[in-house]
């Protein structure tokens, strides 16, 4: 079958059938506008056996005449770009550190970048050439001039400046590809200062990361839990006070869930997941937001923690509660009390549809309103995760959201769900580290951002919802 008459993902998994099914995906994608050049790219055809096609010579230019990129230079020479955005990345730029041919290697990483350059050959020219193979065998080249250039693809309503200050990375990394390397250019990022508070920091990577600012003359101070056997000591961790890192363990009866960092105090990671294997594991969430007014808000609470941990008492009154921009930050325990009623009162927004995905559900007042909204005409979903529903809090929780109706659900999978968010009519969202339990507001050190009139994003989140769902299933023991 000619490249030129795939028409389906069935046709193209006959063709290669041993190819990576993302892969695939990616390749039929690639193959409504430019066939030859984005399979002969991945398939390692490019730049060999005498094909001089011009439909090849803006993408083998920046390489050299006899050049075969790399998908794994690729990837390092994103790592140390300055830009955010891969897209943006110049394919000169990517390739300018490479010292010596490569063989191309067909996976996901070096078809992600065929399909960008193509998408770069044709923004470039107004002009396409494209080879038609006739029955005879001979090649008819024909020119299709564009008329205009494609518009760009229109931002969901409402996005804003704010919306686009805030992108969030989803895990495990065998689900989502790249998210690890996404997590660990930011870290990178750091110039000035990088403060870290996470209850588990054991992965590699992730440490290396916290080691190379330090190299760099960046100030890293990292807050970690002592854990259930209050340890005086965690893995690693002599490693990091040899590079001049500074590190301090928390030892009170509280639990420090937190897991966040602050980046030269205007780049803030936050979410659900702990820093260490679980990157590959769990289904988690992070949200990476360039804003200083938030970044100021986690600052202020990562000092507070600073100073509590050394005195290894009961922590002191501190600032609760932040506005920040289009965000709201909560931080547990607060002494007013006030910030489960705030919590409860953002859900109580809702109008049309609320999506929650949290690890933990048996917080009562959480419970409670979402079985009021539900009588209240809203469409209420609830995802969670299979352990934490069978215990005796969930089933109780279980119970009371099932009998009125609200469709709930727990994953199937080997990992934990360890997701903590919450869409509310596709333009809130509510994450953060707090489970929605008794324990997790009443004894642990939590935080919750509400990121409100951020459709983007919160479109995003509502994806991960509904990917999430469909590998979700019923609870199997019978409710109470």
């Amino acid at each position: 079958m000619s490249l030129k008459q795939l028409q389906s993902l069935k046709q193209l998994r006959h063709m290669f059938p041993h190819h990576d099914e993302n892969l695939l995906e990616n390749a039929l994608v690639v193959a409504s506008g430019c066939v030859e050049v984005a399979l002969s790219y991945v398939l390692e055809s490019f730049g060999q056996g005498g094909n001089k096609s011009p439909q090849f010579e803006p993408i083998r230019q920046p390489f050299g005449a006899d050049f075969v990129c790399s998908s794994t230079m690729h990837a390092h020479n994103i790592d140390v770009s300055d830009d955010d955005s891969e897209d943006n990345i110049p394919l000169s730029v990517l390739m300018k550190t490479v010292p010596s041919p490569r063989s191309l290697t067909v996976n996901a990483t070096s078809m992600r970048f065929a399909r960008r350059s193509v998408i770069r050959c044709r923004r470039g020219s107004n002009a396409r050439v494209i080879n038609k193979t006739s029955s005879r065998g001979s090649v008819v080249s024909k020119r299709h001039v564009l008329s205009h250039r494609a518009e760009p693809t229109k931002r969901p309503r409402g996005n804003t400046s704010s919306d686009r200050d805030h992108r969030v990375v989803f895990f495990p990394e065998r689900f989502h590809r790249g998210s690890l390397n996404k997590l660990w250019r930011a870290i990178r990022k750091a110039k000035i200062s990088l403060d870290v508070s996470v209850q588990y920091l054991s992965h590699m990577k992730l440490k290396k990361g916290l080691l190379e600012a330090c190299r760099h003359g960046v100030r890293v101070r990292v807050i970690v839990d002592a854990g259930r056997d209050r340890s005086l000591d965690i893995p690693g961790r002599s490693e990091l006070i040899r590079a001049g890192i500074e590190v301090r363990i928390d030892r009170t009866s509280r639990t420090m869930h937190h897991k966040f960092a602050v980046i030269d105090k205007t780049l803030v990671i936050n979410g659900s997941l702990n820093w260490t294997n679980a990157v590959y594991q769990n289904m988690e969430s992070v949200v990476i937001s360039r804003s200083p007014s938030l970044a100021d808000a986690f600052s202020e609470e990562f000092n507070h923690l600073w100073c509590a941990v050394v005195a290894q008492a009961p922590l002191p009154p501190k600032k609760a509660r932040f506005s920040a921009n289009s965000c709201e930050v909560l931080f547990f325990p607060d002494a007013a009390k006030q910030n489960l009623q705030s919590f409860i009162a953002e859900l109580r927004t809702t109008k049309h549809t609320l999506d929650v995905c949290v690890f933990s559900l048996w917080l009562g007042e959480a419970v409670e309103t979402l079985c009021e909204l539900q009588r209240r005409g809203v469409i209420v979903r609830v995802v969670s995760d299979k352990r934490h529903a069978a215990n005796h809090g969930g089933r109780l929780a279980r119970r009371e959201l099932q009998k009125i109706g609200i469709e709930y659900l727990v994953d199937k999978l080997c990992g934990e769900m360890h997701h903590k968010f919450a869409v509310i009519d596709g333009e809130t969202v509510v994450c953060g580290s707090l489970n929605w339990s008794q324990a997790a507001v009443a004894g642990n050190i939590e935080n919750m951002v509400f990121y409100r009139s951020m459709p983007s994003l919160a479109s995003k989140f509502h994806e991960e919802f509904e990917s999430l769902r469909r590998m979700c299933r019923r609870p199997k023991s019978k409710v109470p």
